[in-house]
């Protein structure tokens, strides 16, 4: 029981952390409601604390900004290492259209990553409109002829119309995410 405390007070201690500044007195509080919780309802206290803290952030301009910004940054990464992992698996296999497709991919997903990260949300919409771009142009090349009878043209294909979703559905983050959070900072200034 007394460790299921110890935990509770960690996570706790991790909201206040979390917590934007203008909430961390809040958090403190409920911080210190916590040692009035019996400890068989501690550490789902804990939990619940933690939870609005981090909830506190989509309440803010900058909180939902940051919160955008990483969770595209992560994912991107995550589908960059992805691609450029099934590119290595097609080295063997003389599939040279689609391995370059692959690698061209996760180093795009790399770049937005990097973009979306060190630049914001504006730079990423403009990233995801030149993808967007890029990525037709990758169709229109598919179709010369010749080319889309090779045995990886298909799987290429496929990656290029999934590319579409994704670069619109980042393109559509980056914008939703600035736009909402302009109508939260108009809101809380005035």
């Amino acid at each position: 029981m007394m460790t299921e405390r110890k935990l509770a007070q960690a996570i706790c201690g991790m909201a206040s952390f979390v917590a934007p500044p203008q909430r961390r007195p809040l958090a403190r509080g409920m911080r210190a409601e916590l040692d009035h919780v019996a400890d068989s309802d501690a550490l789902e206290f804990a939990i619940g604390c933690l939870w609005s803290a981090a909830g506190w952030w989509l309440t803010t301009a900058d909180g939902l900004t940051r919160g955008a910004r990483f969770m595209i940054a992560v994912t991107s990464a995550g589908m960059s290492v992805a691609c450029l992992e099934v590119a290595g698996r097609l080295w063997d296999e003389s599939a040279a259209l689609a391995l370059w497709s692959l690698a061209a991919i996760g180093l795009f997903y790399a770049g937005a990553a990097l973009v979306s990260w060190r630049r914001g949300l504006g730079a990423l919409a403009v990233y995801a409109l030149a993808g967007l771009a890029l990525n037709t142009v990758a169709f229109l090349a598919q179709q010369a002829p010749g080319l889309e009878t090779t045995p990886d043209a298909a799987f290429v294909r496929a990656l290029v119309i999934e590319e579409y979703g994704l670069l619109a559905l980042m393109l559509g983050l980056s914008l939703g995410a600035r736009s909402l959070a302009r109508h939260l900072s108009a809101r809380s200034s005035g």
